[in-house]
Formats: structure tokens, C-alpha cells, sequence
């Protein structure tokens, strides 16, 4: 019987445009940044790729078979140079930070190896298959899990957060893409088999690489695989608390705690912010405090939760313009409650007003300008209001 490699597209096919606009950027694969991969290659002479599990800025990401466990993993091929090495070094400093028996919330390699790229070498790190990320997977999470579901998800990330900050490691990058789902399968020797669970590869040939490549179409992991798990993961801009960094703003920008566009580094109580947003993307159905990129999201943040404290005034780092005398005006008078109260009153889910004034209190213990008045992550689980508003989700 021949292996089956899933469906080769052609470029004039209706479905090659689609395939090409949910991969990587082709144009690096051609200057060398990402390595190119084929369904069916074999990597460090025993893992042989299956199907694509997704990408970003700093890496591919793809299900293989071990073929000396037989089991799968997943592999994360590093972008060439110094940008793929500085995840590969972060990693290996958080499993060093962290007691292996603590770990079973992150997502981090378990094995690594080196393939020779256009240039230069790339990193590949060998993982755990974990699943896809929230952000991926958000709509059809919202629409079809129950919410006891994603508060258990909040409570265990949030535990994640003790941990990883109890070593004095600050995430640093935390959002809904670096937040994924466990995915459980049967894990038949059959490729074809796999295929029916995980749906097949669509892959488009990339023409003129300097050894073969292909876009694939990441699968789409229906919905009745996805368990009640998460784990955290990304750790390329992971640092040690209280570490200086050149970049103090990070994306996406509603994420990006507001100390941070005012030249404060990432630190755990930045984390926190970010935290909260999930804690609010899970429960609410969207981000509490969602605004616009930049100064637009300023001004709803401002709105929201009342002005800047006036030492940061001057102090603005945001990318598209000037600061606004407004945002540090102190005799501004804002409810910081009305905003929220108002996007808790639009939960698709209705809730009575006891429950909404809970809520309201739980996000306000964290979505504070100051990080010093935010709860930690150890302090807002033990939380008598965080701990009522998960018991009535049963968690």
C-alpha cells in the first residue's frame, strides 16, 4: 500500500489562494527564514511529518510520527538565526527554573535537534501534541462548550500563572494565542487512519526552494476531540522578573498591560493584566476592556477606568501618536464601573445582578493602572470573591 500524504492542490485549483492565505509568508522560505517542509519527510531520521498544526512569526509548527516510539509529537521549526535560538534558550531556562513535577500546565520541548537550512541552521524542538490555541479556537469554543468548561480552563491557567511566577518568571507575551487546548485522539499506525480524525493535508508546492516545500492548510480540529485541558505555552519573550528589555510594548495591544506603553518592562503583574483579559474572553464571550490598537485604546481604556496617574504623564510609548492631555487628567470623573457594568450586562449568557456586581469586583482586582495593586496570581486564588464566582461554575 503507498503513503498517503493527504491532497496535493494544484496553484490553478479554487482552493490553492485559501491554502496560500492561512500559511506562512511564502517570501521566507525563499530568504531563508522558515525551512521548508514536505508531508512525509522524515527529520532527524525518525520523525516523519503527518499534517501542519499551525505557524507564527518565529516558527512552523507539525504533527509527526516518532518512529522509533511510534508515538506523535509535535515539532516546532525554528526560524533561522538568532530569533529561533532565543526561544530555544528561553525554554531550556524556564525547564531549568522549573521542578520537572511542576511543569504539567507548560508547553515545553522535550527534545531538541538542528536541521541544515538554506543559510543556516534551524532549531527544531520535540513536544508534546498539545492542540489549538484560544484564539483559534475561541468562536466555536463560545458557541459549543459549556461555561463550567472554559472557568475550569481559567481557573487551571491561573494556577499555570502561580507557578511560572512563583519561580520569578515573567511570561511576558501572555494572550490568547499562547493559551491551548488538549486535543485527545485515537493514535492509529495508519496515516490514513490519523487522516480521518484530523481530516487530510491540502498541500500547494512551493516552486524554485532551494530543497522541496509546501503551504499546507493547518487542520482544523473538530470540535469532539477538544478536552476540558489547557496549557500555556509561546515562551519566546519569557524573562526573569525584574529584568530590563529593549521592547517594552507587545501585541496584541489590548493585552499589553498599560504600564507597558509607558516604558515599565514586562513583570508578573503585567502577566496578570493579560490574564484578566482571558478571564473575560471566557466568560464574557469577548474582552472586557477591548479597544482598538494604539491611542484609540487608550482612550477606551481611560474611559473605562478613569485617567492615567499623572507621574506617567510624558512617559507614552505608544506607536502611532502623541499622548492626550485627557488620559492623565486627574479631575476627569469616571465611573469605573458603569464601562464594565455595561459590557457585563452584554454576556450572551444573562446573569443577575448579584453576579454581575461579583464579577465586576473580581475584574477590578486586577485591572488596575498600578501594577502593585493588582492581585497576584496566588493572592486572586485565594480569593474569596475569584473563589465564590468559580464555585457557581462548579470550579
Amino acid at each position: 500500500m503507498s503513503a498517503d500524504y493527504g491532497d496535493l492542490i494544484s496553484d490553478s485549483d479554487s482552493d490553492a489562494c485559501e491554502i496560500s492565505s492561512e500559511s506562512e509568508p511564502a517570501d521566507r522560505y525563499y530568504d531563508g527564514t522558515y525551512y521548508p517542509i514536505c508531508i512525509g519527510d522524515v527529520l532527524h531520521t525518525r520523525y516523519r511529518i503527518i499534517h501542519k498544526l499551525g505557524w507564527g512569526g518565529f516558527s512552523t509548527v507539525w504533527l509527526a510520527r516518532d518512529e522509533q516510539t511510534n508515538e506523535d509529537v509535535a515539532l516546532k521549526v525554528l526560524v533561522a538565526g538568532s530569533d529561533g535560538e532565543k526561544e530555544y534558550e528561553v525554554q531550556k531556562w524556564v525547564k531549568e527554573s522549573i521542578e520537572e513535577g511542576k511543569r504539567e500546565g507548560l508547553v515545553l520541548y522535550k527534545d531538541a535537534f538542528q536541521v541544515q537550512g538554506m543559510r543556516e541552521e534551524h532549531r527544531v524542538l520535540v513536544m508534546d501534541v498539545v492542540g489549538p490555541n484560544l484564539d483559534m479556537t475561541l468562536l466555536r469554543m463560545l458557541l459549543e462548550s459549556h461555561i463550567k468548561v472554559r472557568m475550569k480552563a481559567a481557573r487551571q491557567l491561573l494556577v499555570t500563572l502561580k507557578v511560572l511566577h512563583g519561580c520569578g518568571i515573567v511570561h511576558g507575551d501572555l494572550n490568547e494565542g499562547a493559551v491551548m487546548w488538549k486535543m485527545q485522539y485515537p493514535s492509529p499506525s495508519n496515516t490514513t487512519a490519523i487522516y480521518q480524525h484530523l481530516g487530510r493535508p491540502q498541500r500547494l508546492q512551493l516552486w524554485d526552494l532551494w530543497k522541496k516545500g509546501e503551504h499546507v492548510r493547518p487542520l482544523d480540529v473538530p470540535s469532539h476531540l477538544l478536552t476540558d485541558q489547557i496549557f500555556l505555552g509561546d515562551f519566546g519573550e519569557a524573562i526573569k522578573d525584574g529584568a530590563e528589555v529593549e521592547c517594552k510594548i507587545k501585541s496584541p495591544a489590548q493585552f499589553c498591560a498599560p504600564e507597558r506603553y509607558h516604558g515599565q518592562n514586562p513583570s508578573c503583574a503585567s502577566d496578570m493584566w493579560g490574564y484578566m483579559c482571558i478571564l473575560g474572553l471566557l466568560y464574557l464571550d469577548f474582552n472586557p476592556l477591548f479597544g482598538r490598537a494604539g491611542s484609540g485604546m487608550i482612550r477606551e481604556w481611560t474611559a473605562a477606568l478613569g485617567p492615567f496617574p499623572e507621574g506617567w504623564k510624558g512617559r507614552y510609548e505608544g506607536f502611532d501618536e502623541d499622548w492626550e492631555d485627557g488620559w492623565y487628567d486627574q479631575t476627569r470623573r469616571s465611573d469605573p464601573m458603569i464601562d464594565l457594568k455595561s459590557d457585563i450586562a452584554r454576556r450572551s449568557v444573562q446573569i443577575d445582578g448579584a453576579e454581575q456586581a461579583l464579577v465586576k469586583s473580581v475584574f477590578l482586582k486586577v485591572f488596575r493602572y498600578e501594577s502593585k495593586d493588582r492581585l497576584t496570581a496566588s493572592e486572586l486564588l485565594e480569593d474569596p470573591e475569584f473563589n465564590v464566582l468559580m464555585g457557581i461554575y462548579g470550579c
